[in-house]
């Protein structure tokens, strides 16, 4: 598994040994016993020098004891620089050759060798190398302890596997794991996996600190002892029918780590594998705040509802009001049209000073109230009711006087007035119209204006007479003074010459 491309020159190596073998067969007994020895030790180190994987001994100061050219290969070394790195000590250092710098790297081997020496074996170890170009590369070293006669450790055999690819695969995999995992724990939904030993497998962190716990500390961990001890009667049932293969979801009120209550949309949905479940996920939505709006809502509408019940109650004691108003008034008549000048209410007031039943009134056109009968002159404002309905909505209210028709086709004096109905967006909903009938007024305004009309003429005449009587008095009066005025003149004029000549005496 995951061993280095070099491994075809263990191919190689095989094809020698068969070909020298055949050499072989052309010698005597003695000759060919001692040179298969031999032959023999030279393959055995040929295979070793180029086996598939890294062959490499280290004595307890990570000096490399032996090293074979498939490891040094990988390491992008020739053997005489494994030879110039040796020096005057004899042996090359590992990290030196291996380019290891990281302390944590090589406490790790340290700690590996130490096992070594203390036990004899030593768990496998992965240690990334670094080749001479600067790329590097992760084996897996399994190692075995080698000992003098007495005892004492000499040096490490171990055998180098080239793991990077697994590596790769398996930071991929772990990559991939902790996408899920960040995914999962950003969700707002609670989410678990348990097999069928109702052990978690997985979990997100709001299903964990919806216990108090965190992930770590709930995977791992049978179900029973995540949950509270009164929960679990309710809920081993749903786990035994998702086991079963069936998919369940309710609702539920379930405690928070904090003791508060909450509610939760609960799915239970088997994991089903060639028709059997090996498992189970777990969902749980919060929908405390949607509980609460319906619980707000359901009693809100039925707040609504009493307080509608209540309006209606008012309503129907207000329209009973009104309709023995509209009942009880002789002189006017109420009732409604809608925006586009159709009569659309019509009430008893209205039908007994008209005389139009409710079903031969509603539906038409205001002006059907409001027509001149057989005059060539009609009245002023009769023919236009449409202009007195637009200046109505326009301005809110509108009033008129004249003739409106009666059913039987008499006429009566009329006084309308209009008012808009408008609602709190101030939108038209419609228009009131109260007339008065103002006949025996109309009547007695004639007769006064007739009377008026009289007396005017007889102030005329009266008026004209004393015109004449006082020309003839300022005649009179100007004969008069003119006639007296010569005497009084002299006798001014006697009386003015007496004083100047008795005036001593």
């Amino acid at each position: 598994r995951g061993c280095h491309p070099a491994n075809h020159n263990a191919a190689q190596s095989a094809m020698r040994i068969r070909g020298r073998r055949m050499n072989a067969a052309d010698k005597g007994p003695t000759e060919v016993s001692a040179s298969a020895g031999a032959d023999a030790r030279g393959e055995v180190r040929a295979l070793g020098q180029n086996a598939p994987c890294g062959l490499l001994a280290l004595d307890s100061g990570l000096r490399v004891r032996a090293i074979n050219d498939t490891l040094l290969h990988w390491l992008g070394r020739e053997r005489s620089e494994l030879e110039r790195l040796a020096g005057h000590a004899g042996w090359a250092d590992f990290p030196t050759l291996a380019r290891l710098s990281e302390e944590s790297e090589l406490q790790l081997l340290r700690e590996h060798l130490h096992e070594l020496q203390t036990s004899g074996r030593a768990p496998p170890l992965a240690l990334r190398l670094f080749g001479k170009d600067g790329g590097f590369f992760t084996v897996e070293l399994i190692s075995q302890a080698v000992r003098d006669a007495s005892g004492r450790f000499v040096q490490s055999r171990s055998v180098a596997v080239d793991v990077s690819a697994r590596e790769q695969i398996e930071h991929q995999i772990v990559a991939r794991l902790r996408l899920l995992q960040s995914i999962t724990d950003r969700t707002p939904s609670r989410l678990a996996y348990y097999d069928t030993d109702l052990v978690c497998r997985f979990c997100n962190r709001a299903y964990a600190e919806g216990y108090g716990l965190t992930p770590d500390e709930v995977i791992g961990v049978e179900l029973g002892r995540v949950l509270l001890p009164e929960v679990l009667p309710e809920v081993l049932p749903r786990v035994a029918r998702a086991l079963n293969g069936e998919t369940i979801n309710h609702e539920a009120e379930r405690p928070d780590a904090d003791g508060l209550k909450r509610y939760h949309e609960v799915h239970y949905l088997p994991d089903l594998q060639d028709g059997q479940a090996v498992g189970f996920f777990i969902e749980l939505i919060d929908i405390t705040e949607r509980r609460r709006t319906e619980d707000f809502v359901f009693n809100a509408n039925l707040d609504l509802e009493e307080r509608v019940a209540q309006r209606s109650a008012e309503l129907y004691a207000s329209e009973q009001r009104f309709r023995l108003m509209s009942r009880t008034i002789r002189d006017h008549g109420i009732f409604f049209i809608d925006p586009d000048g159709a009569v659309a209410d019509w009430t008893d007031s209205a039908q007994r000073l008209f005389g139009f039943e409710r079903a031969q009134i509603l539906g038409r056109a205001l002006d059907a109230l409001f027509q001149a009968e057989g005059s060539a002159v009609e009245p002023p404002g009769t023919q236009d009711a449409q202009a007195l309905l637009d200046r109505c909505i326009e301005t809110g209210h509108a009033e008129h006087q004249g003739w409106s028709l009666r059913r039987d086709g008499t006429r009566f004096w009329s006084q309308t007035m209009l008012t808009a109905l408008r609602d709190e967006r101030e939108q038209l909903q419609g228009v009131s119209v109260i007339v008065r009938d103002l006949t025996e007024s109309k009547r007695l305004a004639d007769v006064t204006a007739q009377l008026n009309q009289a007396l005017e003429r007889q102030v005329k005449e009266r008026t004209a007479q004393l015109d004449e009587a006082h020309r003839d008095l300022d005649a009179f009066s100007y004969t008069v003074a003119h006639d007296l005025r010569a005497p009084l003149r002299h006798i001014s004029q006697y009386v003015t010459l007496t004083q100047e000549e008795l005036e001593p005496e």
